[in-house]
């Protein structure tokens, strides 16, 4: 259990809400602030990689590194969502900008590691499979408390804001019980893990080259089933993301909900975290990998975007109608059902 404890990092630090924070500066560049951090994190995230594999104590390569960054990653999230009042455009945008790119940093000295130890506990795919599959399951648990404490109890609706993530003020309290709860998760996953240290494979620990790795990567880079994995990955993630960060504002001001129902969005993923594990076990009695992962993109990618595709095209429920909530969430209940299976595939797939 202590293994899965991260979701307060994966849940919290999210983008939704930093719009309203920042609303004093303009869209481009709070999409160019979290662009610079995605390049950040696209050049940290494998140097980080090379370190932690190569990093020696008595506590292991993981656990120092992901011990190392609890109050970091709390500490910046807290300020990315205080920022000081009367600033310039210019300056929110270096806040936001300094603060995200160092939460994203504190972050890959986390999940790196903390996702290198889940796949060094065995060796078999069935097992890792299920090793991840555990672990979505609990953070689908996480992400649906967590969702029901800030849609319900962060930002309820009032009568002077139908939709509580409009109330500026109630930031503060998002800051701080986020710095709260990322800090002890990350202290009770790497602490609540630390005895799994003896029982992970034994590497040879070599001193870091910087030419081999850049090497390394020069020869990926040639392995066109490594390049069309990543590069559909990179194509998911990014329409996910799209739609992640997209949805809290077509909630809003397109559909008008209010707080409470958008905890809706949140609660529609619990049903996947008892479906997808065994759907993928039947599935990989039945297909392989490859087509494991090409049906549920397919399915996810269709009924995740259809609400929204539909609204556009003036074929979707007003937002007065009683059914509207039914015709908002129902495809994206179907699409939750089948989207753990992409992440069990990826995640445990063999080396």
């Amino acid at each position: 259990f202590f293994f899965q404890a991260e979701d307060g990092i994966r849940h919290l630090v999210r983008s939704r809400g930093l719009g309203d924070v920042y609303k004093r500066q303009a869209p481009g560049l709070c999409g160019t602030a979290f662009l610079i951090a995605s390049i950040v994190d696209g050049i940290t995230d494998p140097l980080v990689g090379v370190y932690s594999d190569r990093f020696r104590s008595r506590w292991g390569r993981r656990h120092p590194l992901m011990l190392a960054s609890a109050l970091p990653i709390a500490v910046t999230f807290y300020f990315l969502y205080q920022p000081i009042d009367g600033l310039s455009e210019t300056g929110y945008f270096i806040w936001l900008t300094f603060f995200l790119v160092s939460m994203r940093i504190s972050i890959t000295f986390y999940n790196i590691p903390h996702d290198a130890f889940g796949a060094e506990l065995t060796d078999d795919y069935t097992e890792r499979t299920s090793i991840f599959g555990y672990n979505v399951v609990v953070v689908s648990l996480s992400a649906t408390m967590m969702a029901a404490i800030v849609y319900g109890v962060i930002f309820p609706s009032t009568p002077e804001y139908q939709n509580g993530l409009l109330n500026e003020s109630r930031y503060f309290v998002l800051a701080s019980l986020g710095a709260i709860t990322i800090f002890v998760s990350v202290l009770v996953c790497a602490l609540g893990t630390i005895n799994q240290v003896p029982y992970i494979h034994n590497v040879e620990i070599k001193k870091i080259d910087y030419r081999e790795f850049f090497t390394e990567v020069l020869t990926l880079m040639k392995n066109s089933s490594y390049i069309a994995t990543c590069l559909s990955m990179l194509t998911i993630y990014s329409a996910l993301g799209i739609l992640g960060v997209v949805s809290t504002y077509a909630y809003i001001y397109v559909y008008e909900l209010s707080s409470e129902q958008m905890f809706l969005h949140g609660i529609i993923k619990l049903p996947g975290m008892f479906v997808a594990l065994p759907l993928v076990a039947l599935l990989a009695t039945r297909l392989d990998k490859k087509e494991i992962f090409m049906v549920t993109v397919f399915i996810t990618g269709i009924f995740s975007a259809a609400p929204h595709i539909l609204k556009m095209l003036d074929w979707f429920p007003g937002n007065e109608s009683s059914f509207l909530l039914v015709a908002l969430f129902l495809p994206l209940l179907i699409g939750a059902m089948v989207t753990p299976c992409l992440l069990y595939t990826s995640d445990a797939a063999d080396e």
